[in-house]
């Protein structure tokens, strides 16, 4: 349904028709994207242990045949490796279609200013999530998840196996790309379209939480996702939380390597202060030698709130 735009020009166009959306669209436009990315990384996943199982097929014949056992760890590595190779397929399908949409979404956004990338908004977002990352590692480390949560150690193996170099590519690089495009970039924004900032912070946070399928994932998920989308919020700018979420996992997946090759054991308790002291020194950054993107005015352009409702996004 469309209806006339009774406001004053929007980027110096002429008073248009804006495209209104009933409440089930607007909810549908939201989920719809998670579903996509659900739906093309679970098939990674499936794809790979299907690829893991023919791969491994003619070993297991002939050790059936000598009356021997195959080696399951063998097969659990072929797994790994298939898979990450899959998701980084499907991380890279993902990236590229909604690449196209954010493009679309960014022209009717609101233009701001100071929202560049810096130095000083970089490190800051760096030192937050890696901290973040020490933090919830020794909280979990705390309350003992493996007892409550067997189920985390599944996540847990999944940052451990596999080849490094995939881990990186797949985990480090590919997900954030991915996912701050659907969920930051895609879902966030088109749900400030018809609620307020708040809202959608929460909602696409949440959203964000529950499609890494894991209680304890998706809890520390959720959270990280809020402040994401804050950080998004105030730099208007999607490559800070591409850089944070990118921090995060690099850095998981790196104390894991080394923790496995070195057989080094951390205390929690100096994991949780380097972590604190982190945060602690990111957020003194972010609110004191960080700028905020302002809102630019121009002439013919109208602040977000005197616009037309529900605009298309």
């Amino acid at each position: 349904m469309y209806k006339t735009a009774h406001a004053p020009p929007v980027y110096g166009e002429p008073p248009q028709l804006v495209k209104r959306y009933s409440i089930p669209r607007h909810i549908w436009r939201a989920l719809y994207p998670c579903l996509l990315f659900f739906g093309l990384t679970f098939a990674a996943v499936l794809v790979g242990i299907i690829g893991a199982a023919i791969y491994a097929m003619p070993a297991a014949i002939q050790a059936a045949l000598d009356g021997e056992t195959l080696d399951e760890t063998m097969f659990e590595h072929l797994y790994m490796d298939f898979a990450l190779i899959l998701s980084l397929l499907s991380f890279a399908s993902i990236t590229l279609f909604f690449a196209l949409m954010w493009r679309k979404i960014r022209l009717k956004l609101p233009r701001f200013q100071n929202n560049g990338l810096n130095y000083s908004n970089v490190a800051a977002t760096i030192l937050l999530f890696a901290g973040m990352c020490y933090v919830i590692t020794a909280l979990l480390s705390f309350i003992d998840v493996y007892r409550f949560f067997p189920s985390y150690e599944d996540v847990v193996s999944y940052l451990t196996d596999g080849h490094l170099i995939l881990r990186i590519l797949v985990i480090g690089i590919g997900a954030p790309f991915a996912e701050e495009l659907v969920f930051r970039g895609v879902i966030f924004n088109r749900l400030c379209s018809w609620m307020p900032v708040w809202v959608a912070v929460l909602v696409s946070s949440v959203l964000f939480g529950i499609m890494h399928l894991n209680v304890i994932q998706g809890i520390y998920a959720t959270i990280a996702g809020v402040v994401l989308c804050v950080l998004y919020v105030r730099y208007r700018n999607l490559w800070i939380p591409i850089i944070g979420h990118m921090a995060f996992n690099l850095l998981s997946v790196f104390t894991d390597e080394i923790v496995t090759v070195t057989g080094l054991e951390i205390n929690a308790f100096t994991i949780f202060v380097i972590g604190s002291i982190l945060v602690t020194v990111g957020v003194v950054i972010i609110k004191g030698y960080t700028n905020t993107a302002v809102l630019k005015f121009e002439p013919n352009v109208i602040p977000p709130q005197f616009r037309a409702p529900q605009a298309e996004l």
